[in-house]
């Protein structure tokens, strides 16, 4: 596989924790520079935690990801927000329903229209990246249904129509792949 393109850095987008595959974590941009950033300082604020539904965990432990000017993050509570880079107006927030949030997560990552998240029951989401509307959630298991271990905590990683989860917390730590169409597991 030609991996040239996952080590270059990036430039308005910031897909996935880490920047690019090559996790460097640094942008190709070059308006801002050592000359002048001392200008630089907030335009907006948001207060991830209060937009609907509100929550009084504010212990943040996420990687903020940035795609086509809206920025993903996973809130401290479990839930997903997406914030608009202009104008720091909170776009869309899921929460799910039909199972519990995971808090201490690392990050979300995007890719094929989707930002893929965590969730408690070793679940992996993947939501519209433009509503927030659930499109999938599975518990991958391993033959025989064997568990993958605990996803908890981990940033998911997209790359190529599939969406990478390495486990945390156990005996032993492995990594999984599902598709990044109906969540199945590679």
């Amino acid at each position: 596989a030609d991996l040239s393109s996952c080590c270059t850095p990036g430039d308005k987008d910031f897909p996935k924790v880490g920047g690019n595959l090559g996790n460097q974590a640094y942008s190709s941009l070059s308006q801002i520079n050592k000359a002048n950033v001392h200008r630089v300082g907030p335009v907006w604020l948001n207060h991830v935690s209060a937009a609907p539904p509100a929550t009084s965990d504010t212990g943040q432990q996420t990687t903020p990801i940035v795609v086509d000017g809206v920025i993903y993050l996973d809130t401290p509570n479990g839930d997903v927000i997406a914030v608009d880079g202009k104008t720091g107006a909170t776009t869309w927030k899921w929460h799910p329903t039909a199972f519990n949030p995971t808090g201490t997560r690392r990050g979300v990552s995007v890719g094929d229209g989707k930002v893929y998240t965590l969730a408690s029951g070793n679940r992996v989401v993947a939501l519209n990246k433009d509503t927030g509307a659930e499109v999938w959630a599975v518990q991958p298991t391993g033959p025989g249904g064997a568990s993958l271990g605990n996803i908890a905590k981990v940033a998911t990683v997209y790359h190529d129509g599939l969406v990478y989860v390495g486990t945390n917390d156990g005996n032993r730590n492995a990594i999984f792949a599902v598709k990044s169409s109906d969540g199945s597991i590679v």
